[in-house]
């Protein structure tokens, strides 16, 4: 009897140090290896709301519609991907930071998010890069939608 107790305190003490060597290994794989964003641009505390009613953002009504608005470090692209969904950018080019000409502009032909300083190209749809020194998907914030109003958070 006296074997059977001190094995099943052994096996206990074994259980515990193997708990408590998965604990702190978590503890080290979660908190020691902090994913890297790899977002070059500082970062900006962004609270819009934008009215889809309200005639300066006419554009926002049809799908693959867009517009300029305030907010972030050099204003915002808000675009329209589907019926409920929309996505907002961040305007300032990934780059080249803080040169006077990285403000992002819409091409002509509404497909395309340019920095003029250096021709990187994204996509509007999604933000993915296309062309120049571009290596990263634009800065992106979240979005809701209620049917009336896009509220846009980081």
């Amino acid at each position: 009897m006296r074997y059977f107790v001190t094995s099943l305190q052994n096996t206990r003490l074994i259980t515990m140090k193997y708990i408590y060597i998965a604990t702190l290994m978590s503890l080290f794989i979660f908190t020691g290896c902090e994913k890297d964003s790899g977002d070059p641009l500082p970062q900006v505390y962004v609270e819009e709301t934008i009215f889809l009613n309200n005639p300066s953002n006419f554009n926002l009504t049809v799908v693959g519609g867009w517009i300029y608005h305030q907010g972030g470090l050099r204003g915002l692209i808000i675009y329209r991907q589907t019926l409920d969904e929309f996505v907002a950018y961040e305007r300032n080019c990934l780059t080249i930071i803080d040169a006077t000409c990285s403000r992002l502009a819409v091409d002509s032909t509404n497909t395309f998010v340019t920095c003029p300083c250096d021709n990187a190209q994204y996509l509007l749809f999604d933000g993915s890069p296309t062309g120049g020194p571009a290596a990263q998907p634009l800065k992106r914030y979240r979005t809701s939608f209620d049917g009336q109003v896009i509220r846009v958070t980081n």
